[in-house]
């Protein structure tokens, strides 16, 4: 698949933007989502380091922040990334630990950019439509889980 995800950039009203994600950077996210929701856990093990590397490049490129609103954002992301939440406490058959790799990769890339958080955190609050004190307890005590479930329940409820 090699059409753009998306065309319309990421932006705010705020003074703290994030550069606009490349075509490069919503395939990536898309197809890696695509990957975790469709492929079998057997799959993803064997391609694992991969998987992995896919991960910590796209979380040296992409903010925390605008990962999440870039699944949200993109429909067929959204719809590989639903599927994932859906079977997140599926422990027979390993689908837990896709949702629980995925969500340590966003507190790593949270935690990685401590100082990067609270400034664009208001703004990313009101795109997500959540309350910006929730995002904050969230985020202080590291409940990243909480945080990404509030955000898809949230959007559920749309």
């Amino acid at each position: 698949m090699t059409e753009s995800i998306r065309s319309t950039p990421t932006t705010f009203t705020h003074n703290y933007t994030f550069a606009p994600a490349s075509p490069e950077i919503h395939q990536t996210i898309y197809h890696l989502f695509e990957e975790m929701a469709t492929h079998s856990v057997w799959q993803l093990m064997t391609n694992a380091s991969s998987l992995k590397n896919r991960g910590e490049q796209l979380r040296k490129e992409v903010h925390p922040f605008q990962m999440l609103i870039e699944i949200f954002a993109d429909e067929k992301t959204h719809k590989h990334f639903q599927s994932m939440y859906e079977k997140k406490t599926e422990v027979l058959t390993g689908r837990n630990l896709v949702w629980s790799n995925f969500i340590q990769g966003v507190g790593e890339n949270i935690e990685n950019r401590k100082g990067e958080i609270e400034p664009y955190l208001d703004t990313f609050a009101k795109t997500m439509k959540i309350n910006p004190f929730q995002v904050r307890s969230y985020l202080k005590n590291r409940d990243y889980d909480g945080l990404v479930s509030s955000i898809t329940k949230n959007h559920l409820l749309q």
